[in-house]
């Protein structure tokens, strides 16, 4: 493994090992907002739900950066193989997200992180950001749907949907 490698795969696990859910849930709302969540997950959805839109929307752009910069300063910094030094970059900081050495290994899943390293290894590639926007688009509202239902709200009983299909039973409109 070449010298670079080494440097970037360990900048990407430390970059990585930043958790930005609850550092911009304690600078904007002054509280830990991982203890109001049920699985206190330190990622993008809890960050949206219980920290606002602005904590969301930071976490976000912070995550997918701390993916984007190691893999992308790698492959920008003179010429650098593709091949198992390139997948240690790749993962450094995805890895980092999940077991992040601050926060006593116990971190997030990694999504935001993982398409910012995908997107640091095809920069100019927009399906890359329209897939990361769907995926994110469609977990977070699937993580408001589950905050809802944990929180005691039965969505069964109010406004006539159905909470197993999110189908209106009126008109059997899908969301």
């Amino acid at each position: 493994m070449s010298k670079d490698a080494i440097v970037f795969t360990l900048i990407g696990y430390f970059s990585g090992s930043i958790l930005y859910a609850p550092l911009f849930g304690k600078l904007l709302k002054g509280r830990d907002i991982l203890e109001e969540s049920r699985d206190q997950n330190p990622g993008t959805a809890n960050a949206f739900m219980y920290g606002g839109f602005l904590c969301g929307i930071l976490t976000l752009c912070c995550d997918l950066v701390k993916g984007f910069f190691p893999v992308y300063l790698y492959l920008r910094i003179g010429n650098r193989p593709i091949g198992a030094e390139l997948a240690m970059v790749l993962a450094a900081p995805v890895v980092g997200h999940i077991f992040p050495v601050f926060f006593g290994f116990r971190g997030g899943k990694g999504i935001a992180t993982s398409f910012g390293s995908l997107l640091g290894l095809l920069p100019e590639t927009v399906p890359v950001l329209l897939l990361a926007g769907t995926f994110l688009f469609f977990y977070v509202c699937s993580a408001s749907k589950t905050a809802l239902l944990q929180n005691g709200t039965d969505l069964s009983h109010n406004h006539g949907f159905d909470d197993s299909a999110l189908s209106c039973k009126r008109h059997r409109i899908w969301f």
